[in-house]
């Protein structure tokens, strides 16, 4: 099953880098800190993301923003994003 995976995260990479890079985001988001962002309120600029949600909510993001950013990093096999605001 891990080969089947890995074959599906290569097809997965292929999408526009953006595209990848947000959903990643979104449900890195969803299985550290158990919100639920769409990815439409994400925005890549270089290698920043910025999420358009309430203050409070992106504080809670803002504490745990390294295991976010490492989770990302592990489902795009490469380093994507660099800081969330």
């Amino acid at each position: 099953m891990q080969n089947i995976r890995d074959l599906l995260d290569r097809y997965l990479r292929l999408a526009p880098p953006d595209t990848a890079a947000r959903r990643a985001l979104s449900e890195s988001i969803k299985d550290v800190a158990n919100m639920d962002i769409p990815q439409r309120d994400i925005k890549i600029v270089g290698d920043v993301a910025y999420v358009d949600i309430d203050t409070t909510l992106k504080s809670a993001l803002f504490m745990r923003q390294s295991a976010i950013l490492k989770r990302v990093e592990e489902r795009l096999g490469r380093r994507g994003i660099s800081a969330i605001r």
